[in-house]
């Protein structure tokens, strides 16, 4: 501990002088207490000296310095692998009982010397080994990283040590993330390296959608380990009945097969489909020999018309664009070879529409007889005249037939559809629209979402605009060259993706027809058994004006008929329900509310999958541990040497306690005995000189 002074501390020198004159010349000149003896009054003058020099120390600021020696104990993390892959091996009795008391014995051998910390990863990671239960669907390497480095990055973390098979099918690949760490990583190897006889369906490639009375693929992949001359039989199962078989001969140890298969859609709703193969005698795991999946089968697709006045490459974009969303299916002809209806279709698209001589005219008039939505695309071709007549809310005057060179510019306050930002950010760096050179005017109604740029001068003109006359839904892009913009997007990109994003969402808006329910739940129709499904639900009256407070009960039954009863809970405007996680399974579900004296319901489906990524590999990787353990200053042993750990880690001469040393400073004038040694000094002197008869 030392003092020092914010000012220079030699002015302690005139400052102790000065008291010392100050008490001497007091004591001298003081009539009072001349009657005193000379002893009384030298004790008098320097109870006043000392008083006086302590309030110029203060004056200077003094600082208490003090060293404290603090000593951190190295830290040592236990992570234990808590997957079920660790229990599909032959000694999966030892992992699950002996092994336990084991690690639990090891950590032990650390209390004193050691500061410890446990963990089990798995999907989720979890603080202790209480809850050590194998039973994680996930083995992910990262998150646990993730925590060590956030938690123990800036500690004196001494070693790490991972128990586990090396499997993992989440995150990074941990013989890379754990460098950062820099600290030795010592790794115990679980599980078994022999590859045994398994036969498993290793992946099933299938699309979530299918369409009533359609063929979808499926394609099959199966794996053969030390299966060598055995006959195994594939089958795909719906309800008992078998849709699909093919037997199979596996003629080496280890083989793989790739089987395609096409299933009609002959039911509407979400189907389960089971696929399985032969359970063979001496595998060491059958779980991994079924799986399901499940689709959603539509009743059918939106149909989408694409008319243009002649051929041009911005029919070829819009096409593939809106055919990239399976829910659509496209048409593209010109006005002369259409002879369809109208009514077939839940958008049209009109490329240069109408034209001379009235083409596509009756095609447009019927559309907006029975409100089918109409997105126009203008151009050099297309008669104004008789596009003014529509009273779209859009009007051309003095069209001359040339063009403008336009880029679009995004125009604030659109909220019709979500535009995202990856997706603005494409167009700085598109090509111009040719845009016919014209005066243009637009209701007040009009929502615009791109407006015209020309050459440096940004204008409030519409490029890309929406109306809705009279319910039905109007686009209008003021110009052609689509297929510019694709184009530039994939020479950008590699691919079309933000253009197909963007024309899906317009499509979609137009597209879909306004729900006018009062009574509205949605939620996902597809999970994985470690997801939790969420429900949410919207309630408006005769204005479609939200309404809050309702009571909603919602019905949740399983394949086997089995109910469970939940309610949901308001959120602002809206309502919320969380039903947990549920086992794998096909459900049923039906919501109930009363509006106005009225029981509206809605009914749905949703499947839950199961997980089956630590099934499909049981054969544990050392190699992987092994690097992880050599790369980061350690080393791997086998389950057997486990609790020689603690001594081999007690000998790396780098696992040691830290000291630091911590410096801080305090204000001298903060320290109560001070001021208490001041007061005495200054009431000692009162007392004195009262006692003597003077003041």
């Amino acid at each position: 501990m030392s003092i020092i002074f914010e000012h220079p501390a030699w002015l302690l020198l005139p400052g102790g002088i000065a008291a010392l004159l100050l008490a001497i010349w007091l004591y001298r000149s003081d009539k009072t207490t001349r009657h005193l003896n000379s002893g009384v009054r030298y004790l008098l003058g320097a109870l006043r000296f000392l008083a006086l020099f302590t309030l110029i120390i203060l004056l200077l600021k003094p600082l208490i310095k003090t060293l404290d020696t603090e000593v951190e104990a190295p830290l040592i993390v236990i992570a234990q692998d808590n997957s079920e892959s660790l229990l599909l091996g032959e000694d999966s009795a030892y992992i699950n009982g002996r092994y336990k008391e084991q690690l639990r014995e090891l950590a032990a051998n650390f209390d004193g010397d050691y500061e410890l910390k446990t963990y089990t990863f798995g999907e989720q990671l979890g603080e202790g080994l209480e809850q050590l239960d194998y039973n994680e669907q996930f083995t992910n390497f990262s998150g646990l990283f993730d925590e060590l480095f956030n938690k123990y990055s800036h500690r004196n973390l001494g070693a790490v040590i991972i128990a586990s098979d090396g499997l993992y099918n989440k995150g990074a690949d941990p013989s890379y993330s754990f460098s950062k760490l820099n600290v030795p990583i010592y790794t115990i190897a679980l599980g078994d390296t022999i590859e045994k006889k398994d036969l498993l369906i290793r992946e099933l490639a299938h699309n979530r959608l299918a369409y009533l009375g359609n063929l979808f693929p499926l394609e099959i992949e199966l794996e053969a380990k030390k299966c060598n001359s055995e006959d195994v039989l594939l089958e795909v199962v719906k309800q008992g009945q078998v849709l699909f078989s093919k037997p199979l001969k596996v003629s080496s140890k280890n083989e793989q097969f790739t089987i395609p298969v096409q299933l009609e859609a002959k039911n509407v709703g979400l189907q389960r489909y089971t696929v399985r193969v032969t359970t063979l005698e001496n595998e060491i795991s059958t779980v991994n020999n079924t799986q399901d999946i499940f689709i959603d089968v539509l009743d059918s697709r939106q149909k989408i018309l694409i008319l243009s006045a002649a051929p041009h490459p911005d029919i070829a974009a819009l096409r593939a664009s809106i055919q990239s969303n399976q829910n659509y299916e496209v048409e593209a002809m010109t006005a002369e070879e259409f002879k369809g209806q109208v009514a077939d279709y839940s958008l049209i698209v009109l490329h240069q529409l109408p034209s001379k001589n009235n083409l596509g005219l009756d095609v447009i008039e019927a559309a907006m007889a029975i409100k089918t939505p109409l997105f126009f695309i203008r151009g050099a071709q297309t008669d104004f005249q008789s596009f003014n007549k529509l009273k779209l809310g859009y009007e051309v005057l003095n069209a001359r037939g040339n063009v403008n060179d336009v880029k679009g510019r995004f125009a604030q306050g659109f909220s019709l559809f979500q535009v995202e930002d990856e997706e603005k950010n494409m167009f700085p760096s598109l090509p111009p629209l040719q845009v016919p050179f014209g005066e243009f005017n637009s209701s007040p109604g009009i929502s615009t979402l791109l407006n015209q740029s020309i050459g440096t001068i940004a204008t409030e003109i519409p490029l890309l605009s929406f109306n809705q006359n009279q319910e039905q839904k109007i686009g209008v892009l003021a110009g052609e060259g689509l297929w510019r913009w694709r184009m530039v997007n994939y020479l950008n990109k590699g691919n079309h993706d933000l253009f197909n994003s963007f024309f899906k969402k317009l499509v979609q808006f137009l597209a879909s027809k306004d729900d006018k329910r009062p009574f509205r739940v949605s939620a996902n129709t597809a999970l994985l058994e470690n997801e939790e499904i969420r429900f949410n639900a919207e309630v408006y009256d005769a204005t479609y004006s939200p309404i809050p407070g309702k009571d909603i009960s919602m019905s949740i039954s399983d394949s086997e008929g089995n109910a469970f009863d939940y309610n949901f809970s308001p959120d602002r405007e809206k309502y919320k329900l969380n039903a947990g996680r549920l086992p794998v399974d096909n459900y049923r579900w039906e919501a109930e509310v009363n509006i106005a004296g009225k029981k509206f319901v809605e009914r749905g489906e949703f499947s839950v999958s199961p997980l089956q990524f630590e099934l499909i590999n049981v054969r544990a990787d050392h190699q992987m541990l092994y690097r992880l353990a050599h790369q980061n200053g350690g080393q791997m042993i086998a389950k057997e040497q486990l609790l020689s750990l603690a001594e081999i880690i007690r000998s790396n001469e780098d696992v040691v306690s830290l000291s630091y040393e911590r410096k801080t400073l305090s204000d001298l004038i903060r320290i109560d005995l001070l001021l208490w040694i001041l007061l005495l000094l200054l009431a000692a002197e009162w007392l004195i000189r009262k006692l003597n008869g003077t003041y």
